[in-house]
């Protein structure tokens, strides 16, 4: 199988399905991680052309963790929208990669981006198989499944799908912790000790969803149910 990853900034994806990707690639699956923006939203850097360069570089090293295949549109972090330049953009990502699953946002989050590259997901990778929209691959033989992950902080999602990623979470931690300049200089303000905010609210969100489903780490998602969406046999690991 092929599952591809469409985020809005460099780091979502880890957060919210990172364990489930890597649990994916160690099984011999293909996985593509597509970061929409550029990461300008967040970070520090002495500049903002080296924080854009360090947020690619570092999505780039946590990908490589797991060995996915990278995307890199590089749309104005904070300012994406579906429009279409954009989705000719996703459509051309989609075709490259081939998927057999795409995982994006879900379409109601608190952030604009993630909201626009869930639409732009959602939208491109029905386009992808219309012979009569020309990029530079060819096209999709057909729509793929689409699931969303999780919700910032869960909130308002209700998962249909779970995924055990207990075994994985010590990559999903190594992922996350490549994001340097998301968490250089904080301070957890509990413990008074400077740590990865990252993983400190990743935990939080993957002990509550393994809670749910009765297992120490996990991982949710929901299906984009529409026709020519779903499949008779579980598409996640």
């Amino acid at each position: 199988m092929r599952a591809l990853a469409i985020g809005a900034h460099p780091d979502d994806m880890d957060f919210f399905c990172g364990g489930t990707l890597a649990r994916l690639a160690a099984a011999g699956h293909a996985v593509g991680i597509c970061s929409m923006t550029d990461g300008r939203g967040g970070g520090k850097a002495e500049s903002l052309e080296e924080l854009v360069q360090r947020q690619q570089e570092e999505f780039a090293a946590s990908a490589a963790v797991i060995g996915a295949e990278t995307f890199w549109p590089g749309f104005c972090d904070g300012m994406l929208t579906d429009n279409l330049e954009t989705r000719l953009v996703v459509v051309e990502v989609i075709r490259s990669f081939q998927p057999d699953l795409i995982v994006t946002h879900p379409p109601q989050d608190y952030h604009p981006d993630h909201v626009a590259t869930s639409r732009l997901a959602v939208d491109a990778s029905y386009v992808a198989r219309s012979a009569a929209v020309k990029t530079g691959s060819v096209r999709l033989p057909g729509v793929v499944p689409v699931l969303f992950v999780d919700a910032e902080a869960g909130h308002g999602f209700l998962p249909d799908e779970y995924v055990d990623v207990t075994e994985n979470w010590p990559q999903k931690m190594r992922m996350l912790d490549a994001h340097h300049s998301q968490y250089d200089g904080w301070i957890n303000p509990a413990s008074g000790q400077p740590e990865n905010w990252l993983i400190d609210r990743a935990a939080v969100l993957g002990r509550f969803r393994g809670l749910q489903c009765g297992v120490m780490y996990a991982e949710a998602f929901k299906s984009f149910r529409a026709h020519g969406r779903l499949r008779a046999a579980r598409v996640l690991p």
